[in-house]
């Protein structure tokens, strides 16, 4: 993993917080969610935490694949599995120590919680180690496989007809 540069972890008028990078909207997870829907989750290569939530949008517990080995009945409840230690920050610590925290780790997830434990967002460490996930970059994908999708619930050769158009709604709804 690269190591960030200074000026991604401070700004003019000083260091950064986690508040400043974290994902604002990240997917969750309810109690009613089994390990086999968790480990479905796990199929996007994006995935790398799934965040179970109650009603409140308390932080119940955070799962990664390692959490959810075959071993584990996939009738689950996914609230049975992960942990919170080791896994969370508060949006008003230092990016910097939440960075050395992943880093030490081998993780690139952090679940930013306030201090009733609610979820704010979700810290996203980039693949390359070089920057971090944004609200906008995670909304591009959604919208990049959104499309994918639709194109792929039609065979080719019916994709220009506005009839096909009416049936792709249809069919990927």
């Amino acid at each position: 993993m690269q190591a960030l540069e200074k000026t991604q972890i401070e700004k003019p008028e000083g260091p950064m917080l986690v508040r400043d990078a974290m994902v604002t909207m990240p997917k969750t997870l309810g109690l009613r969610t089994t390990v086999s829907q968790v480990r479905s989750e796990f199929e996007d290569d994006h995935i790398h935490m799934a965040l179970v939530v109650d009603a409140e949008h308390r932080l119940v517990t955070t799962i990664e694949r390692a959490d959810v080995p075959l071993t584990v009945d996939g009738d689950t409840p996914a609230s049975k599995c992960g942990t919170l230690i080791g896994r969370t920050t508060k949006p008003d610590s230092l990016l910097s120590a939440a960075t050395s925290l992943l880093q030490l780790k081998g993780r690139r997830r952090l679940a930013v919680t306030d201090d009733r434990n609610r979820l704010v967002g979700l810290l996203c460490l980039k693949r390359s180690g070089n920057g971090y996930c944004s609200d906008a970059g995670v909304l591009a994908r959604a919208e990049e496989r959104s499309k994918v999708s639709q194109r792929s619930c039609v065979p080719e050769h019916q994709r220009t007809s506005r009839r096909s158009f009416v049936y792709l709604l249809l069919a990927c709804a």
